[in-house]
């Protein structure tokens, strides 16, 4: 069997379009990863207070972050629906949030 020149060339395409699609994707995620550090400072930079409870390093991300922070579950809150979030936070996280 042999194979044309354009079914080759559609081959070298679509491979490359897949490797250039899978480093995107990886540098995307580095990306990510360090905004989110990054935006814990910067997020507590901007509170008159800080972040009351602080974060504590060592304690897992995800029972300390998000909705598991009462002032980072605010700043997730639509503007919409911030009214309703500020009568009773705890309800609204349980309620729209678990």
């Amino acid at each position: 069997m042999r194979i044309s020149f354009i079914s080759l060339i559609i081959y070298a395409y679509t491979y490359l379009y897949l490797k250039m699609n899978d480093a995107v994707t990886a540098a995307r995620g580095a990306d990510i990863s360090s905004l989110s550090e990054k935006g814990i400072y910067y997020i507590e930079l901007e509170q008159k207070e800080g972040l009351i409870p602080k974060l504590d390093p060592a304690a897992p991300k995800t029972s300390t972050r998000g909705h598991n922070h009462p002032v980072l579950s605010r700043l997730l809150c639509p503007v919409r629906y911030l009214a309703e979030f500020d009568a009773e936070p705890a309800e609204y996280v349980h309620t729209y949030c678990s």
